[in-house]
């Protein structure tokens, strides 16, 4: 599959989808939330001293389906 994930990753997109805002990404994730964002299922921004991420509606999907849309 094109986008198949790790198990790291799926976690990691679940937290930030739990979150009820913008979530800090930890300095220890960073990498992962990197790998989140090239496929397009988180979107991160740079706020104040690190990064903070939001689901995206394909991060949605994927968590519902387990596919990329």
């Amino acid at each position: 599959m094109k986008y198949a994930l790790t198990e790291p990753r799926v976690d990691l997109l679940r937290e930030i989808a739990a979150a009820s805002s913008a979530m800090p990404v930890p300095p220890a994730r960073i990498q992962t939330s990197w790998a989140l964002e090239q496929r397009y299922l988180i979107k991160r921004i740079w706020r104040g001293s690190g990064h903070v991420a939001v689901v995206t509606a394909d991060g949605r999907y994927y968590l519902q389906h387990g596919n990329h849309p």
